[in-house]
């Protein structure tokens, strides 16, 4: 509806127990939420109506590196 492009790419939200509990990836939950957090800024540039971010643009931080 907004035409914001897609940033998950393969979890869904009800794999996330089986990934967390049986798999222990929790590096895997970590990439999904990131990807959460991209969409919805996409949305908010969306409805104030300003250009969405790019790949390029997106930059994540390794918060493990920090500390």
């Amino acid at each position: 509806m907004l035409n914001i492009p897609g940033v998950k790419k393969d979890l869904e939200g009800s794999q996330i127990a089986t990934t967390y509990w049986k798999q222990g990836d929790i590096d895997h939950i970590a990439r999904y939420c990131e990807g959460d957090v991209v969409a919805v800024a996409q949305i908010v540039l969306r409805l104030k109506n300003l250009p969405l971010m790019n790949e390029n643009e997106v930059v994540l931080i390794d918060t493990q590196k920090m500390a």
